[in-house]
Formats: C-alpha cells, structure tokens, sequence
C-alpha cells in the first residue's frame, strides 16, 4: 500500500471547489500549466493548488478568472458538489505518479485523495 498524507485543516467548499475546478481542467484537456497561464499566473500556480501538500487556494478573484476561462453561467459549475457547507476537513491523499496523454507513467506526482474526514475545530 502506498503512503498516506493528511492535509491541513480546509473548509469543505475549498476542497469542493479544487475539485470542480480540476474537473473542468481534465474535461477540457487543459494540463496544470496550460490553465495557470491561461489565468495569467506562474505555470506552476493550479499544481500548487490541486497539492494538498502546499497552501495556496483558489480565492474569488480567481473564481471570476476562472468563470470566464471556462464560459461558466454561474459560480456553481466550479464547484464539484451542490451540497456545499461550512465544515472543516482534512483531506487524506497518496501521491502517485502521473499518467501522461499517450498513457504512459511520469515522473511528476499527483495527489490522490483517498478520504474526506471531518475536523472539529478546538474552540
């Protein structure tokens, strides 16, 4: 079996909405770097954001960004879940080894979420 990370505490809706957005990006064929630079940002800034390992997250002024790259109606369609809430999560991943077009296996790791486990918050 493979190594497991957890991630720091998130919001759920932060976490729904790497997803969405990593969704589109697949659905479109767009690799993390082509949609960084179609945001206008560092090649290496979506990677950083779908790895669970690094901080950095998609705020609203790239939910707008993002809504237009995507001729999105409504911000809905970036998230991955209809269901959004306010609770904290940590995100259990592995990282694997990420599948290029032509099916073959590279060398970059990915970050495959494994589980969604709710975090309580000490008050």
């Amino acid at each position: 079996m493979a190594n497991t990370f957890k991630s720091d505490p998130m919001y759920s809706v932060e976490f729904e909405l790497i997803e969405g957005v990593k969704a589109l990006r697949i659905k479109h064929n767009w690799s993390q770097r082509k949609l960084s630079k179609k945001m206008g940002f560092a090649e290496s800034f979506v990677g950083k954001v779908e790895s669970y390992s690094q901080d950095e997250k998609y705020n609203l002024r790239h939910m707008v960004i993002l809504k237009s790259i995507f001729v999105l109606k409504s911000f809905d369609k970036l998230f991955l879940s209809t269901s959004l809430n306010d609770e904290m999560v940590v995100i259990e991943y592995e990282q694997v080894p990420m599948i290029k077009k032509d099916g073959t296996v590279g060398k970059k790791l990915i970050d495959k979420v494994v589980k969604v486990i709710p975090y309580k918050m000490e008050i």
